[in-house]
């Protein structure tokens, strides 16, 4: 009985981790987050490092290239 107690804990803390690391690992590519860290200074600094979807665009934020989502405002030409 107690050896099924440890191995159903066990299972638990291992499904709470994989449920956790796969919603962090959504929530990164949702906001374009690389795995590379590129520093910079000014927007120029990132473009040509790092590539980004055709929906977002590389900006430098907080001194890192970040992939920023591109927002139209010309919605009816």
């Amino acid at each position: 009985m107690d050896t099924a107690r440890k191995y159903s804990l066990i299972m638990t803390f291992l499904l709470a981790f994989f449920i956790i690391t796969s919603d962090m690992h959504t929530k990164t590519q949702a906001r374009g987050v690389t795995v590379e860290n590129i520093r910079c200074k000014s927007d120029r600094d990132c473009v040509g490092r790092m590539t980004c979807n055709p929906d977002r665009d590389v900006k430098c934020i907080g001194k890192q290239c970040e992939c920023i989502a591109i927002h139209s405002t010309n919605f009816y030409k």
